[in-house]
């Protein structure tokens, strides 16, 4: 994922937050959530040259910091340790006869 621009309904978010259009985004990645089908993107954006994270949240535009990011982090760990293990169990089933 990598797209230099924010939707319009961001941009004015970011507008607002910051009071300038003066701002560069860095960086898009995708957000896994688990049962929300929205809020799949963060964008690190620069403004005046300090870097901020630009998310949804329930559709709502906001800041988030280097914590919330770090906590998707363990997120997506979890759900891979789990993951692993099922493929673990599933791989271990007895053949049919």
């Amino acid at each position: 994922m990598n797209s230099n621009k924010l939707p319009s309904y961001y941009h004015k978010f970011v507008v607002n937050q910051f009071n300038t259009e003066a701002y560069e985004v860095k960086l898009a990645i995708e957000v896994l959530w688990s049962g929300w089908e929205l809020d799949d993107t963060a964008w690190i954006i620069e403004v005046n040259n300090n870097f901020h994270c630009v998310v949804s949240h329930h559709g709502s535009p906001t800041i988030c910091q280097e914590e919330w990011l770090l906590e998707k982090i363990n997120q997506y760990a979890q759900v891979t340790a789990d993951t692993i293990k099922a493929i673990e169990l599933l791989r271990s089933n007895k053949p049919s006869l």
